[in-house]
């Protein structure tokens, strides 16, 4: 998929969900693993948007790996974790970051990290 917005999830019913109310032309879904991006060319995107999504994968390193890889030299990786969620508390989360683990996670593989953080009064 060489332009436009390509989303990526490993259950096949939310992709024909995704497909049928928002796909179009530029739009696309595709199932797939995000610890297992090979199939998309090195430095092919300049912007993936990842929420809520490293707490649940078992290989949090090789899903970053593969985020560096597919971004351009110019390339922005947007991405969110709960703070420090308890993972006893859901069945889908393998692990929990806290702000300074969250930090060096990602700093393993980009340079340039900001975090921000969403406080609920």
């Amino acid at each position: 998929f060489p332009a436009g917005v390509l989303g990526i999830e490993v259950d096949a019913e939310a992709v024909a969900y995704a497909t049928r109310h928002y796909g179009s032309p530029r739009v696309a879904f595709r199932q797939g693993d995000a610890c297992r991006l090979d199939a998309l060319d090195d430095r092919s995107r300049d912007l993936v948007v990842s929420f809520e999504t490293i707490e649940h994968v078992a290989d949090d390193e090789a899903m970053l790996r593969g985020f560096a890889r597919l971004l351009d030299d110019a390339g922005v990786l947007v991405t969110s974790t709960p703070n420090d969620w308890p993972v006893e508390t859901s069945p889908y989360h393998v692990r929990s970051y806290d702000p300074v683990g969250f930090e060096r996670a990602l700093r393993g593989w980009f340079d340039d990290v900001t975090l921000f953080a969403h406080v609920v009064p």
